[in-house]
């Protein structure tokens, strides 16, 4: 059941989403990937690795995975990048999303809107912006002029280049330098405790500021009161239901469990590319799917069977966990529901690290799926 289910779900998304060989292009490993200067990728671009290097020309849309990411070359479309440090020194010809610990823009070209997730954010004064400009992030540089609107929001906030619309800025430590000017209209929201801001700017609007009024105060303490408390049960509910469903499946599917955990000796980088393609490719494929008459039913049956094989990745990883640790710590005598009981706590501890506890969970959740599916295609 679990290989028909990974097999129609995997072969459904490559064939709704790529009708034809030529229409994406799929790389992954876990060594450096390189698209070299002279090479041209006349379609969109899909990689995971721990280094990735796009030197050359992608006519379409680039999605990269990696610890390390440089874009030097010629996007065309959409870049979607996801890593620790992201380096962008190229052309992209429409929105870029990057996610990543250190991000920085030099000499680089977004022909439409750029948005930011990271610890670090630098934008060069070289780097040429076709749309607006939104980031989130603990210390955000800024010294490229911004087309459209600026949004930004971190604790330390840095801008210095006009802005040729609005501009909306929330942190603890803000500086508009004097090289910006600002078209339209200036917001900005101080951190409560100790904010400040260095305003050198020249606003042709109406500068606003956000204050918080005491009643908003007194009402988000109770929001965040109940969201915590429901946060608490949820987590519990979370870690009950897997130990209990994990139990179920060593006890019914005690084979197919150990066959997805061993697939994993050596191959992690394999699964997480492998995972990370079927939960991108599947949800448009079954939208895409759910359009013609003869698909509803089908979209309607593989949808729950999708979520089901999430669930059932996250108690894979979960075991998978417990068994490399009893393995480091040299501890052999083990049963495999004490192995579950170990890797689902794991699991859920790490889950709840700040921040990055979701990622984790996230990208563990790949590599369950991977570790499914990766069995299956070596019996084809």
């Amino acid at each position: 059941m679990k290989k028909s289910l990974a097999t129609i779900l995997f072969t459904l998304s490559v064939l709704m989403l790529f009708p034809s060989s030529v229409l994406a292009k799929v790389q992954y490993g876990e060594g450096e990937i390189v698209v070299g200067k002279n090479e041209v990728v006349v379609d969109d671009l899909y990689v995971a690795g721990k280094t990735v290097r796009i030197e050359g020309r992608v006519e379409g849309d680039l999605y990269a995975m990696a610890e390390n990411i440089f874009v030097t070359g010629t996007i065309t479309g959409d870049t979607t990048a996801i890593g620790s440090d992201l380096t962008i020194e190229g052309s992209i010809g429409q929105d870029a999303y990057l996610f990543g610990r250190n991000i920085s823009l030099n000499r680089a070209k977004v022909s439409d809107s750029l948005h930011m997730a990271g610890q670090s954010v630098n934008v060069s004064s070289d780097t040429l912006l076709g749309g607006s400009l939104l980031s989130a992030g603990n210390s955000i540089r800024s010294d490229a002029t911004v087309a459209r609107s600026l949004m930004l929001a971190g604790r330390s906030i840095y801008h210095n280049a006009p802005v040729l619309g609005e501009a909306r800025l929330a942190g603890e430590d803000i500086t508009l330098g004097p090289k910006t000017s600002i078209n339209k209209d200036l917001t900005y929201f101080l951190s409560p405790e100790n904010g400040t801001i260095d305003n050198q700017s020249s606003v042709k609007g109406v500068t606003n500021v956000v204050t918080e009024p005491e009643t908003w105060k007194q009402k988000q303490t109770i929001d965040e009161q109940n969201r915590r408390n429901f946060g608490y049960i949820w987590r519990i509910w979370s870690y009950v239901s897997m130990l209990l469903v994990g139990g179920v499946m060593i006890w019914l599917l005690k084979k197919p469990l150990n066959t997805a955990v061993s697939s994993l000796h050596n191959r992690s980088l394999n699964a997480l590319g492998s995972g990370l393609l079927i939960t991108i490719l599947t949800p448009p494929a079954l939208v895409l799917l759910s359009l013609t008459v003869i698909g509803v039913p089908l979209a309607l049956l593989a949808l729950p069977l999708y979520v089901i094989l999430l669930y059932t990745a996250k108690i894979v990883i979960s075991l998978a966990i417990a068994r490399t640790v009893f393995s480091a710590a040299s501890i052999s005598k083990t049963t495999p529901l004490f192995e579950m009981f170990v890797g689902v706590t794991i699991f859920h501890l790490l889950k709840l690290v700040p921040v990055g506890g979701y990622f984790i969970g996230m990208i563990a959740t790949w590599i369950g799926l991977g570790a499914i599916y990766l069995p299956l295609k070596q019996t084809k």
